[in-house]
């Protein structure tokens, strides 16, 4: 789950890069802005399935 996670964030990345590549447009900006909502919510359920697989961890021992 760690690698598809960081495969993600660095494709995001890449993806703001060439926006910022194009600052002018707004269009971009609203695509940047989609990505960081994104890159939020994937950040977010990662930290919840880490949680329950800790609580699960717990409860087995």
């Amino acid at each position: 789950m760690n690698n598809i996670y960081d495969l993600l964030v660095i494709s995001i990345k890449n993806i703001e890069v060439e926006c910022d590549k194009h600052k002018n447009k707004k269009e971009y900006l609203l695509k940047k802005r989609l990505l960081k909502d994104i890159l939020t919510h994937l950040h977010e359920i990662r930290r919840q399935v880490h949680e329950n697989l800790n609580e699960k961890e717990k409860n087995n021992i």
